[in-house]
């Protein structure tokens, strides 16, 4: 009699799956419960059921992560050779973007390799004839690359079933693992402060051009007093944690004039650009056209993906996974690769022209914040990283 595995991720598609078996009359099933939250339901209707956490151990496990390491080392090395190659500019000065964005890359990495290798460790004890499953469906693509409305376990079975040859079957294509997130309550208490009064009397669409004048009468006074004013500038790149305390501390005002950097509007830039000459440099850029340089990223990461160095990297627990990743590689290639290239020259021409004492920021883990470290340490401007600070 043939066996059949079924993975469910979500509750809500326990249903849908009772009811198939109970009209195929299949009843040499084993059900596999991909999160707590199926576990829990199961559990509940005295359904039995595996979890993930039955096939491997721990140290089996680490030895994964582990190997993610060199793993993702070995494809940094590549993609940053080739991405030179592919873009000049970033042969000199020497920017290395896969290494740049390699938390970015290792999150990615882990999300697919760590259940590439529980899936194979599943498929091997079990050796089911069939499978049973439910997809899902593409999602727009952060830059960072996450996994969110799309299901990484689907995406993976899929894979594991191709490169097993195993038969399979989607009961539904609706897996969005937001579904179990919980959605934290209202606060409470009352907020404070000049921006919530701000929000309360403009209205909501008129708010990001209030912070952005505050900002340009901050930057324009700051150019005014700086011939009379020797406090030594400090550039922060972030208010995370605990830092906007420090920023605002009446010894540390007294002592440093601190600029920000405003990440979603980049109200810094924006005024700088029209106080100076930036556009005119930039005009020189192969970035001076975003398209064009996504278009040239998307030819780069396609020549990457037909590479065999490149695409065996992505065998993961002999699962091929290339797929899986392809879409959210290829994002790699056109916008994060075309931001590091932004960021670096915005920062080389904001430090020439404010020459800040240091550049502040709470943490060092995303592409844009290694870049700016690396274009101060060219221009030998201190890059202090504050971490969670009391936080932590």
């Amino acid at each position: 009699m043939s066996t059949t595995l079924v993975f469910v991720e979500l509750p809500r598609q326990i249903d849908t799956l009772l009811t198939v078996l109970r009209q195929r009359n299949i009843v040499n099933y084993k059900i596999v419960a991909l999160t707590p939250h199926v576990e829990y339901e199961l559990e509940k209707r005295a359904l039995p059921c595996k979890c993930p956490e039955d096939y491997y151990s721990e140290s089996e496990l680490n030895l994964i992560g582990l190997n993610d390491l060199k793993t993702l080392d070995h494809f940094s090395s590549l993609m940053n050779q080739r991405v030179k190659n592919h873009f000049t500019l970033f042969k000199n000065p020497n920017i290395d973007t896969a290494t740049l964005s390699w938390y970015t890359l290792k999150i990615l990495f882990n999300s697919i390799s760590v259940r590439a290798f529980v899936l194979s460790n599943i498929l091997t004890q079990e050796n089911p004839d069939n499978i049973l499953y439910f997809e899902t469906l593409p999602e727009p693509i952060e830059n960072n690359l996450y996994f969110s409305h799309e299901s990484a376990w689907s995406r993976t079975i899929h894979a594991g079933c191709l490169s097993r040859n195993i038969s399979y079957e989607s009961l539904g294509d609706d897996t969005d693992p937001t579904e179990l997130q919980h959605k934290p309550t209202k606060r409470t208490s009352s907020p404070k402060g000049i921006k919530h009064i701000i929000r309360r009397i403009v209205p909501k669409n008129l708010i990001p051009y209030v912070y952005e004048i505050n900002n340009a009468i901050r930057l324009i006074m700051w150019l005014i007093q700086k011939n009379f004013n020797n406090t030594p500038t400090v550039l922060v790149l972030e208010k995370a944690y605990s830092l906007q305390l420090l920023t605002k501390h009446p010894n540390a005002r007294k002592k440093f004039n601190f600029l920000y950097w405003n990440g979603q509007h980049d109200t810094l830039f924006f005024y700088l650009i029209a106080i100076t000459s930036f556009a005119l440099h930039r005009a020189k850029s192969e970035t001076k056209n975003i398209s064009m340089f996504q278009m040239r990223g998307a030819t780069l990461w396609q020549k990457c993906k037909n590479d065999p160095n490149i695409s065996s990297v992505f065998n993961f627990s002999d699962i091929n996974c290339i797929d899986i990743l392809n879409s959210r590689l290829e994002k790699f290639c056109t916008d994060i690769i075309s931001q590091i290239s932004i960021t670096y020259d915005k920062t080389t021409y904001i430090n020439r022209h404010i020459n800040p004492q240091a550049i502040i920021a709470a943490t060092m883990g995303s592409y844009i914040t290694q870049t700016i470290s690396i274009s101060a340490s060219q221009q030998q401007v201190p890059f202090v990283v504050y971490r969670h600070g009391d936080c932590g």
